[in-house]
């Protein structure tokens, strides 16, 4: 037989916990119970912390330069876990030079100073 990753995201994960006879009651953390799709979407760390530690999941998506994107793989016999994470977009110094340097041109421009000074002298004869 061939056993398959279980797919725990947070409308997963729910469907799962609150199903059945033992079924687990998910509350957000107003001490809410979440019980519409909405709510769990809109609670998805409740969803998670209320079966894994939230802390770290975080420390090691913060490890790789992850932010956690509430989904992980777990795979057949429990012991090994994908933790799914999205990486932010850092600004470089270049492209903050880059904008900047076009700014510089565009104020230096005289075409553009001209303009600028014939408005403010409309304005000023309003």
């Amino acid at each position: 037989s061939y056993l398959n990753a279980l797919q725990a995201n947070v409308p997963s994960l729910h469907q799962i916990m609150t199903s059945g006879p033992d079924a687990l009651l998910i509350s957000d953390f107003n001490q809410k119970t979440i019980d519409r799709i909405e709510s769990v979407r809109s609670n998805k760390d409740a969803v998670f912390c209320s079966i894994f530690d939230m802390n770290k999941i975080t420390n090691i998506c913060n490890s790789y330069k992850l932010k956690f994107a509430h989904n992980m793989q777990i795979l057949p016999g429990l012991k090994t876990a994908r933790i799914l994470g999205t990486t932010t977009k850092e600004h470089s110094d270049l492209s903050l030079k880059k904008s900047l340097s076009y700014t510089l041109r565009i104020v230096q421009d005289p075409n553009i100073v001209e303009q600028h000074q014939k408005g403010l002298v409309i304005l000023q004869a309003e």
